[in-house]
């Protein structure tokens, strides 16, 4: 497959290329439009694909404005087939002015069994040149302003800090998540031996509770037993609670380091 050539008209040239993050490398399919028309010259567009339309032939692009808006043709040995969808069109033009290339060829064609009429896709390969790439990857240092790469740790001109150690930041974040965490085996322990005060241990509020219910009960006899009771299943549930809520934290910790 040879080089696509891109050409942009003086009208659509004076367009500003968009400040939009850089669209990813991608390879991918789309079907021209418009081959059923004639171009300006009075070519037929379907006698064209006929006679030199190939599998894996190059194809050449041409931008231009419509309506204010970027369209494409497309040709193959600079003969006109058709357009990019309109839909398409201003996509594509803006990779193209933020310096990326593509390179289109012809997937397949073929004739409709309803219509009659040849329709064409192509295959597109999407891509950021290697010097382009380098600039994507770098922002001014804060401190004096010159270009640093984003995975750098320290600005190489000035030395000023850019970011802490992540793998630092996850161990230290780690150990404050473990010291964070109740034994559910603890707790349990605590509630079997001292009930409601043994409940304080993984819920302050369900402790303080369940030592007055205990007082309020004790003339019935069996009111402390059942609030003993309550407090080992409340303990342990207020536990796996807690040590749940710890984890989620974790996770959102993690991301936010990675």
């Amino acid at each position: 497959m040879g080089k696509t050539e891109i050409r942009i008209e003086e009208d659509a040239n004076k367009l500003h290329a968009p400040q939009t993050p850089f669209d990813k490398e991608e390879t991918y399919t789309i079907d021209v439009s418009g081959e059923s028309f004639d171009n300006d010259d009075g070519t037929s567009r379907q006698d064209i694909i006929k006679n030199y339309v190939k599998k894996g032939a190059s194809v050449d692009l041409e931008f231009y404005l419509y309506e204010g808006k970027p369209a494409c043709r497309v040709f193959v040995a600079n003969r006109q087939i058709g357009n990019l969808p309109a839909w398409f069109a201003p996509k594509l033009f803006e990779h193209i002015k933020k310096g990326g290339r593509v390179k289109a060829s012809i997937d397949h064609f073929g004739k409709s069994e309803e219509s009659g009429l040849y329709g064409v896709t192509l295959l597109m390969h999407q891509y950021i040149p290697d010097k382009v790439k380098k600039t994507l990857y770098l922002f001014p240092c804060p401190a004096c302003g010159n270009q640093v790469s984003k995975d750098a740790e320290a600005c190489p001109s000035c030395g000023h800090k850019l970011k802490e150690n992540t793998a630092d930041k996850g161990e230290a974040a780690a150990e404050v998540i473990k010291l964070q965490q109740k034994s559910r085996l603890t707790s349990f322990i605590l509630t079997l031996l001292f009930g409601p005060l043994g409940l304080l241990y993984s819920s302050v509020i369900g402790g303080i509770i369940m030592i007055i219910v205990a007082i309020a009960t004790a003339p019935t006899g069996v009111g402390p037993a059942i609030a003993w009771i309550i407090s080992i299943l409340w303990g342990d549930s207020a536990t796996y609670a807690h040590n749940q809520k710890i984890k989620k934290q974790a996770e959102l910790i993690k991301k936010a380091i990675s």
